[in-house]
């Protein structure tokens, strides 16, 4: 259940990729449990895209979840990896020189409530996101990516955000 919920987060996440702006270099199959081995590849990130016109790429790790939890302290928290995951996405980034960024889903996986682009540069390590601390990575629903020169553009809530690629 929860892998067809990421998959079909994964499926809206290509929406927004559009087709004259952007090729899809990679997507992860996921099928070592299907197949009862590990591949290698499945522990990259799930999609990896490059832009057309300048040539540049980055990749995504889509994660959905349902909805924020109350973490011990009262915040609302969520718990998005476990720390061997973190680690394959670091070496990814490493050794390929492909910036990851983590998109996440909340709510309702083909039409998200909320969406966030968090760099993987500003998780530093972290298994556990609070909702106050990832608000400044909030991406507005059912925007498109955009690239303008070298910055990966956001605007939520009026504001710009920009992470350079």
């Amino acid at each position: 259940m929860d892998y067809d919920k990421g998959y079909e987060f994964e499926k809206y996440a290509l929406k927004l990729f559009e087709s004259n702006d952007w090729d899809i270099e990679h997507l992860s199959p996921d099928l070592s449990s299907e197949i009862g081995r590990r591949i290698k590849s499945d522990s990259d990130p799930d999609i990896v895209v490059k832009n057309k016109i300048r040539n540049l790429k980055f990749a995504l790790e889509c994660k959905f979840r349902s909805h924020f939890w109350v973490h011990s302290d009262g915040k609302k928290s969520l718990k998005w990896a476990e720390d061997y995951q973190i680690e394959n996405y670091l070496k990814f980034e490493e050794e390929t020189d492909t910036q990851v960024y983590i998109f996440l889903g909340i709510n309702n996986p083909e039409k998200p409530e909320r969406t966030f682009l968090i760099p993987l540069k500003a998780i530093k390590k972290r298994t556990y996101f609070y909702e106050d601390y990832i608000q400044r990575f909030e991406k507005r629903i059912n925007e498109p990516f955009r690239l303008e020169c070298r910055i990966l553009k956001l605007f939520p809530f009026g504001r710009k955000i920009r992470f350079i690629l």
